[in-house]
């Protein structure tokens, strides 16, 4: 269950802490984060991961079933957004108004549904395991990331079509982060302190 945070492969001494969570929250456009690895990752192995933990769910304790499966819809997600703030900056900084279009149309479409699907599996589980209580902070933060995703994607789209002649945030430098691995969200999903607010 803990596949999603070992991006430098499955073995228990390598993992890195929240890594997913860091990945699932990183501002494709701000990719604070993903900028500021200090080590390369494969995000490709969020297919494997995501194909073995469906395997689990479906051939497993089917107690444990929902576990798993929310597990591999997290893994689903980040198989497409892993690196999605680097492949947005890269086809910015080339000026490739068809890359980016492509790239809105497709993989941010399809990152955004990833995310309603691994929220319905997240859902599933909070409420099999936990009290209603506490969903409501999974609802702003799932729901949060979906909608700025979308707006990412409206913005690419416009610029693309030369509606608007710039998108501010990919003009600018990525901000040097410590490590490239927050422990809370709210350091996460922006450089503006959102903490206390």
């Amino acid at each position: 269950l803990d596949l999603p945070n070992y991006v430098y492969g499955d073995s228990v001494s390598v993992g890195t802490a929240n890594y997913s969570k860091n990945r699932l929250y990183d501002d494709p456009f701000l990719a604070m984060l993903s900028a500021n690895t200090k080590e390369e990752v494969d995000g490709s192995i969020y297919a494997d991961y995501a194909a073995r933990l469906h395997e689990n769910a479906k051939k497993g304790n089917a107690e444990f079933a929902y576990l798993y499966e929310s597990m591999a819809c997290l893994c689903d997600v980040l198989t497409v957004k892993f690196d999605l703030g680097n492949r947005t900056r890269a086809l910015y900084a080339a000026d490739d108004k068809d890359g980016l279009r492509a790239l809105a149309e497709k993989d941010y479409t399809k990152t955004i549904d990833l995310v309603e699907t691994f929220y319905e599996a997240y859902r599933k589980q909070w409420y099999h395991f936990n009290k209603t209580y506490g969903f409501e902070v999974q609802d702003s933060r799932l729901g949060g990331l979906e909608r700025r995703l979308k707006n990412c994607r409206e913005q690419l789209i416009a610029y693309a079509n030369g509606e608007i002649e710039t998108i501010e945030e990919l003009n600018e430098g990525v901000i040097p982060m410590k490590d490239g691995n927050f422990p809370y969200w709210h350091q996460i999903i922006s450089a503006n302190v959102t903490c206390g607010i």
